[in-house]
């Protein structure tokens, strides 16, 4: 259902959206219809929202703030 309505929103937004803000509902499309299996759709949802917003630069800074605390497989490698 949540599909549809994304599908829903593109085909009768298409001619106001911007072409990140397509992508960016069809990153989110792909998303939830695989349940969150590729992560990197809900990732690309984000970017190109804030391309569509023009807010990237705020998206890289939380990027790079939080990423350390996200993927802390180097240091456990170098840990053990």
């Amino acid at each position: 259902m949540t599909s549809f309505v994304i599908k829903a929103t593109i085909i009768g937004g298409a001619d106001e959206f911007s072409v990140p803000m397509l992508r960016a509902f069809n990153a989110l499309r792909c998303a939830v219809s695989n349940f969150g299996e590729n992560f990197w759709n809900l990732a690309a949802t984000a970017w190109y929202l804030g391309l569509a917003w023009e807010v990237e630069e705020d998206l890289e800074k939380a990027v790079a703030e939080y990423y350390p605390y996200q993927c802390t497989c180097k240091q456990e490698f170098e840990y053990l």
